[in-house]
């Protein structure tokens, strides 16, 4: 799924999630999913979204936080990774908006996960330092990588029934 793909994603950028802050900008389905998986693996999850119940429904879920929306840009500064997934027409997180909180992040980097669409992340806060941006096109090209690992095993198992049945004919 999508927001599996994201969290694996995270991973290759975070060893481990205990102590870092996952942003969920987003309360539908796919924000959910990622909660779960990100809660499971040790992160604190911040909830944000436009309609404040969604917000608090998904935090209690998964142990987290709500944030009203008005508190986004307070909640991009505290959090390590942000996924995003809303169904707003136009960015949500802007490189204006990152611009301005730097200062407050004391150099840490922020990691951008936009799983919307269309974005909801300007592309252009690629630009700005250390505020990396992952998209839906990158996530493709992490199931490429994860579909051929997966079939190099299934190989690899095949190979270790084939040559098990041959052993047991044998005998």
């Amino acid at each position: 799924s999508v927001p599996s793909v994201a969290v694996d994603l995270a991973r290759q950028i975070f060893d481990e999630f205990a102590g870092a802050t996952a942003l969920m900008v987003g309360a539908g389905e796919m924000a959910e999913s990622a909660a779960k998986l990100l809660a499971r693996a040790g992160a604190r999850v911040v909830v944000v979204n436009r309609s404040p119940e969604r917000a608090e429904r998904l935090a209690a879920d998964v142990g987290g936080e709500p944030a009203t929306w008005d508190s986004l840009t307070d909640s991009l500064i505290r959090a390590d990774i942000v996924i995003s997934s809303t169904a707003s027409p136009s960015h949500v997180i802007t490189k204006k908006q990152l611009k301005s909180i730097r200062r407050q992040r004391r150099g840490r980097s922020l990691f951008l996960i936009d799983i919307a669409v269309p974005r909801d992340v300007d592309p252009r806060v690629n630009d700005l330092e250390n505020v990396y941006l992952y998209d839906i096109d990158d996530l493709s090209q992490v199931v490429a990588q994860t579909l051929a690992g997966r079939k190099n095993e299934a190989e690899q198992a095949e190979r270790i029934v084939q040559r098990e049945l041959s052993l047991f004919a044998e005998r």
